[in-house]
């Protein structure tokens, strides 16, 4: 078998694989959620969100997170109760308490 000819076959099963991965993946939102980051940031967005200051009423979860990074170095995990993380966002830092159904948002003063 010549080289083209395993080429077209190579490639014709590869576009038929990618055209039924869009079309099962297609409406749902999927995300990879790898690090460990991704993974606490992802476990916030799933839940209901509580801010002990006052923000603004229309925020938009995944433009709020995106971005952001957990200090685990800071944060306190593996309590009983709900687990604290550090999130340090663009130009703000919240410690985060991550509870079974709730995420409670507390704002940093600014060092």
């Amino acid at each position: 078998m010549s080289f083209l000819k395993r080429l077209s076959y190579y490639l014709g099963g590869f576009s038929v694989g990618i055209v039924l991965l869009l079309f099962f993946l297609g409406g749902k939102n999927t995300r990879c959620t790898y690090g460990p980051d991704a993974r606490v940031i992802n476990d916030f967005s799933k839940k209901k969100w509580v801010f002990t200051t006052p923000v603004q009423d229309s925020i938009n979860r995944l433009d709020f997170l995106k971005g952001g990074d957990i200090v685990f170095s800071e944060s306190i995990v593996g309590i009983d109760s709900c687990n604290i993380y550090r999130l340090r966002l663009s130009s703000l830092e919240y410690d985060v308490k991550n509870c079974d159904s709730i995420a409670y948002f507390t704002k940093l003063s600014p060092q």
